[in-house]
């Protein structure tokens, strides 16, 4: 069996005890939409095992790759150098990735069902013309079997912060007892919960040709306002050259940099060759 004891200011707060409960492995996770311009759903499904608890928690990391607008294969230097961008290094400012991970508690329970099977679960959702599709997509999820106990928290937990927006108002805390007791003072309340379980995982990448992935419908014309080549100026140091010209666009149309999330941090093992 085991707990967690935390050490705060002098004071000591811990767990009770309590045996891992193995959590079984997920079986599928996939991606489904309905029609076109419909959102895009992250699924799992899996058997939790007629010995296996009846209820779950989800959570997961997304990796996505993007691109500038337009690619700009030169910046100016120090001392009006100019310096050759290339794809297969991390100079280039046309690629990049993005991370997020999962924000909201992410529950679900078979209690009332005649089988512990998880069928279809949704834990995700992605509008078809998020730029997180435009290329490729990576998510990783985690699944983890809760006690009874412990999903009752958590579900009033998450109501709770969807009710009031605070997870420490007074209003969410009251009544609110997790498993967590100060040494010296058990009856003094403490917010949290602390489960004892294994987590499997799984994951899934996502090309642009799968077709989940739609332009939006005003990108062109978005594009027309903000990316028309400009003059020279010192804020606008992204270049697509030509033979003997230039041709200059405001950053934020050839610096990957600038799109939400993203930067040129390439993920290890990522499939792609460029950089």
């Amino acid at each position: 069996q085991y707990r967690l004891s935390v050490d705060v200011d002098g004071e000591v707060f811990q767990s009770e005890y309590l045996s891992p409960i193995l959590t079984a492995e997920i079986d599928s996770l996939f991606l489904t939409k309905d029609e076109k311009g419909a959102p895009v759903f992250v699924r799992i499904s899996t058997d939790g095992g007629a010995n296996g608890t009846n209820y779950y928690r989800w959570m997961y990391n997304e990796t996505w790759e993007v691109m500038a607008d337009f690619y700009a294969n030169a910046r100016w230097g120090p001392n009006g150098t100019v310096i050759f961008h290339s794809m297969y290094t991390s100079e280039n400012t046309y690629y990049c990735w993005g991370r997020d991970s999962s924000k909201v508690l992410l529950l679900g329970d078979t209690e009332k069902l005649s089988q512990n099977i998880v069928s279809r679960q949704k834990i995700l959702e992605i509008p078809c013309d998020d730029d997180r599709l435009s290329i490729l997509y990576h998510i990783e999820a985690r699944q983890m079997q809760l006690r009874e106990a412990a999903y009752r928290y958590f579900a009033d937990l998450q109501e709770r912060i969807e009710r009031t927006g605070d997870l420490f108002s007074p209003i969410l805390t009251a009544g609110l007892r997790g498993n967590i007791r100060c040494a010296k003072d058990p009856e003094r309340l403490v917010v949290g919960y602390i489960e004892v379980a294994t987590t499997t995982r799984k994951d899934l990448y996502v090309w642009e040709r799968e077709g989940f992935y739609e332009v939006p419908a005003t990108y062109w014309a978005s594009l027309a306002r903000r990316c028309t080549p400009s003059a020279w100026s010192t804020n606008r140091i992204f270049s697509i050259f030509s033979y003997k010209t230039s041709v200059v666009y405001d950053s934020r149309c050839v610096d990957c940099r600038e799109r939400a999330h993203a930067s040129k941090d390439k993920p290890q093992g990522w499939p792609t060759e460029h950089w």
